[in-house]
Formats: structure tokens, sequence, C-alpha cells
């Protein structure tokens, strides 16, 4: 399964590290100046989608994958969500950069990894 190897890891690292590069900027008024703009609630919407995206991928997975517990809660998949959002916005609270920087994305995705693994090779209780 694609989650699971090496590839990935290194795939989703490299993405973080991009994406943080690329728009540290945006990313700051998104996250601490955009009230009373447009975009105030910009941050909930996103979660709301990408929890919906995330349910879909679920359901994609356990049609291809039988094998898999690919069955999750959706306020699950949405704190999982909440957390990359509050991941990215302490990161740049903190003005997290460089080696630093890849090694707390690096550990992230790790954590992230593991943790689907247990969600989809044990059954509920």
């Amino acid at each position: 399964m694609l989650l699971m190897t090496d590839g990935y890891y290194l795939e989703s690292v490299n993405e973080y590290m991009r994406l943080i590069r690329k728009y540290r900027d945006l990313m700051n008024i998104l996250f601490f100046d955009s009230q009373g703009s447009s975009m105030e609630n910009y941050i909930e919407c996103f979660s709301d989608r990408a929890t919906e995206l995330t349910m879909g991928w679920l359901e994609r997975i356990g049609e291809q994958h039988i094998e898999l517990n690919s069955e999750m809660s959706v306020f699950s998949i949405h704190l999982h969500t909440v957390w990359m959002i509050v991941f990215f916005k302490e990161i740049l609270m903190h003005e997290v950069e460089g080696a630093e920087l890849e090694r707390a994305i690096s550990e992230y995705i790790r954590f992230e990894i593991s943790g689907w693994k247990k969600l989809f090779y044990e059954k509920h209780r």
C-alpha cells in the first residue's frame, strides 16, 4: 500500500517542506491576520473539506484493500485534519526553520504513518 512505503514518507516530508517554504508568508496572514476579512473562516472550511476528502479516500481504500480496516469515525478524521492545521500553525508561530523544520516534519509524518498503520491493521474493539 502506498501509505506504507519509504517513498511515500520522503515525498510527504518534501511536500510539507515545499509548502511551508513557498507559502510561509501567506500562511501567516491566513492563520494570524485574516480576522474581519473574507478569509476569516477559511481554516474551519478547509478542515471540513479535508475531512470529507479523507472520508472519500478511506472509502476507496476499503474497496481496493478489503483486508484493511478503513472504517473510521468522521469525528476522528476531523480531529486528524485539525491536528495537521495546528501543526502548521505552531511551526509558523514559533518560526521553526531549517534543520529543525525538517526534523519536526519528519517526526510528524512518521508519527502519522505509524498511526494509520495501527488503525488500518487492527479491528475496532
